[in-house]
């Protein structure tokens, strides 16, 4: 039995050895899936770190993809935009983070949802360009050009139905839940800049005393020492050592902080579209257009639309000066085929859908039965009420009530309801609704008719068209951009690969430009992690600047291809610079006018220690052998003495009452040393009367917009690491 016990004994302790190292495995096992323990996420890296918070990829990817989505119709904005947007936004967020919850504003899902779509205001401007490239201009108010909230959260909620099943509306809504955390901070930014703005206070002596000193004149006697007169390279005291410019920079990090940046120097090689390239757009183009001249006229939106045409199909009528056809005599007509021809960069065909007459102007009767406020943004009565009122309303006018009256009682127009419900002249290409248009000018004087459009509900009279009937045409272009095909992209290919095989060291590649002349090198361009841009380029160039930041000076890179710029680029590294503060090396070669203002100071102290402070102007006069100048109508406002560069120190002794009886001491100036004499200030009589309320509210607001500049100001002493090169981004 001892030995049994024994044994139980020392195995209960192997036991929990076991069991604590399975435990052990389990996690690290666990850990090694998910990849959290310690180190973090793998598949969720941290993309960059904001006084110790971290951006994750998620959130950053997530922002970025749905404005992604949003302006994917939008060509001028690029991803490269749209990135930087996106990291800019999360850094003041991240920044901004401790005094947006002093807001204390709680905003549950539904609440963050309507903020966004402007029911309680503006709507988010990423929000009403998201539905807007998913609606059209449907869900847009034509006055205001914002989203309309009603009309966006049944579009809203018919993307939520349709969600199981369908790809569009699911990647819809993962766009709009992408943007929600944009728009609440934007909105919380806002929210708060306009507290910081609104809540500064100008007491009435200081605003007082702003009227006095802008409107006082002082005359004043000094000597002036310009530091230009006194060489430095006899006088050892005078010489800008290393140590001084380290000193100089360390008590103003602030000001010349400098970023983790790389200056390239780099060729290119473009790759232009040849002749056989634009043969081979006008050859499809013709195989297209005998495809669209056979197309219904009812589909020909459709054709244009599948076959992905630069220029949308517009289903509006058109006069003939606005129609497009690469000949501005051509004979329009139904049916009729032109092209391919040549507009810009772009190879297009074009057909006369339809044509119809319209006069130059026409005179109208409305009375609108609103359902939607476009200036107030909200809702005035449900489209049953409507139109249950537009009936009432057409009932009275068939019984004999004049359109006049009727418009003047119940037209929610305040444009036209004190005319009658009357616009004269509508001239055809006038900024109404199509709707609108088209029963002003395709009906008789005296027809009568209901029309829906955005706004509501009209009853519209026709009271005649002026001027001669003059067609209009309704048009669909098939138009492609005339580019280089991957033939040409690979024959440049291979001579960028040529002169990259060739050329391994920076000094190959000044070597090349001495034995080629014509050939043309970008030279000393920086780039920095937020300005990941090379000139004449507007292309992604992140490839060139990952290699940047891992390469060596004098390093030469392979090529980079750059599509959208129809270039080969290869660069050489020229210079590293770290972040943090410069090197007096740096600050020497890339900022010598620091050197200047050290070697002032310098001179500043040398004079003030050889001179020290005379009893009285002319004996600092006779000190320095300088004259005594005089200066009269010196403005506290300007600050700048008639001659010299603006002086703020000195003008602001001129007005010191104490030097009225003494001389001042050295003044260090911008330009040289001053000793000042102050002779008496006047009050300078206005013309008009100064308004001082008027005074006191402008420096609120001038302290309101310091006050709202609240990421900037954070960002002056914020430790930012940008890790998005490292990630991928």
């Amino acid at each position: 039995m001892s030995i049994i016990q024994t044994i139980r004994d020392k195995g209960t302790w192997v036991i929990f050895i076991l069991l604590g190292l399975a435990l052990i495995s389990f996690i690290f096992m666990d850990a090694g899936q998910r990849g959290d323990l310690f180190g973090g996420n793998k598949s969720n890296p941290t993309v960059g770190v904001i006084n110790g918070s971290k951006i994750k990829n998620n959130e950053f990817s997530i922002r970025t993809n749905a404005l992604m989505y949003a302006y994917e119709k939008n060509p001028q904005i690029t991803k490269d935009q749209i990135e930087q947007y996106v990291w800019n936004t999360l850094v003041d967020e991240k920044l901004m983070d401790q005094e947006l919850s002093k807001l204390d504003i709680s905003l549950d899902d539904k609440s963050l949802a309507d903020l966004a779509i402007g029911k309680y205001g503006q709507p988010n401007q990423h929000m009403t360009q998201l539905f807007k490239g998913a609606f059209g201009d449907q869900v847009v108010d034509p006055q205001s050009g914002q989203l309309n909230p009603v009309v966006a959260e049944q579009a809203l909620k018919q993307m939520q139905s349709q969600k199981n099943g369908n790809e569009d509306a699911q990647k819809f809504l993962n766009a709009f839940n992408g943007l929600l955390p944009l728009a609440k901070f934007e909105y919380l930014r806002d929210k708060h800049s306009m507290l910081m703005g609104t809540t500064n206070f100008v007491p009435n002596w200081l605003a007082n005393k702003r009227v006095n000193d802008n409107n006082t004149l002082v005359n004043m006697s000094y000597v002036y020492l310009p530091y230009a007169e006194l060489t430095d390279s006899t006088i050892k005291e005078l010489q800008v050592t290393d140590a001084d410019i380290n000193t100089f920079i360390g008590k103003n990090p602030g000001r010349y902080k400098q970023q983790d940046a790389r200056s390239l120097d780099y060729i290119t090689f473009d790759f232009k579209p040849t002749s056989a390239d634009t043969n081979e757009v006008k050859n499809l183009l013709i195989e297209k257009r005998g495809k669209l001249e056979l197309t219904p006229d009812s589909a020909a939106g459709i054709f244009v639309m599948n076959n992905n045409s630069l220029l949308p199909y517009n289903d509006v009528y058109v006069r003939k000066s606005e129609v497009k056809v690469g000949d501005s005599n051509a004979v329009l007509s139904d049916g009729a085929m032109f092209g391919p021809y040549l507009t810009g960069n772009n190879l297009a065909i074009a057909k006369v859908i339809e044509s119809k007459n319209y006069a130059d102007t026409a005179n109208v009767r409305h009375i609108l039965i609103a359902t939607f406020d476009s200036q107030t943004k909200q809702v005035i009565r449900d489209d049953a009420s409507a139109k249950k009122l537009m009936d009432s309303v057409i009932g009275l006018y068939r019984a004999g009530q004049s359109f006049d009256s009727l418009a003047k009682k119940f037209s929610d127009d305040p444009g036209s309801k004190d005319s009658g419900g009357l616009y004269k002249n509508v001239s055809f290409g006038q900024q109404f609704v199509q709707p609108f248009i088209d029963f002003a000018f395709t009906h008789n004087a005296g027809d009568t008719g209901t029309i829906k459009t955005f706004f509501g509900y009209h009853f519209m009279k026709a009271e005649g068209t002026r001027g001669s009937a003059k067609p209009a045409f309704k048009v669909a272009y098939l138009s492609k951009a005339i580019a280089p095909t991957q033939r040409t992209k690979d024959s440049v290919e291979g001579i960028a690969t040529a002169f990259a095989a060739n050329v391994r060291t920076g000094k190959e590649f000044d070597d090349y430009f001495i034995k080629n002349p014509t050939a043309v090198k970008q030279n000393g361009y920086n780039i920095d992690r937020n300005n990941l841009r090379l000139p004449g380029i507007e292309d992604n160039v992140k490839d060139i600047c990952k290699w940047a930041f891992k390469a060596k000076p004098n390093d030469v890179s392979s090529h980079f291809p750059l599509d959208k710029a129809n270039k080969f680029v290869i660069a050489k590294l020229t210079n590293i610079q770290n972040e943090g503060l410069p090197t007096a090396t740096d600050i020497r070669k890339l900022n010598p006018t620091v050197v200047e203002q050290i070697k002032a100071e310098k001179k500043y102290a040398y004079m003030a220690k050889k001179y020290g402070t005379p009893a009285t102007i002319e004996e600092a006069a006779a000190k320095t052998g300088k004259q005594v100048l005089v200066s009269d109508s010196i403005s506290y406002a300007s600050g700048v003495i008639p001659g010299l560069s603006p002086e703020g120190r000195v003008v602001g002794a001129a007005f010191n009452p104490i030097y009225e009886t003494k001389v001042s001491g050295p003044i260090k100036g911008t330009t040289g040393m001053f000793y000042v004499k102050a002779n008496g200030k006047a009050y300078l009589k206005q013309g008009a009367v100064v308004d001082e309320k008027q005074v006191q509210k402008t420096m609120e607001q001038e302290l309101g917009q310091l006050s709202q500049q609240s990421a900037q100001i954070f960002r002056k002493d914020a430790k930012i690491k940008d890790k998005r090169l490292e990630v991928g981004y």
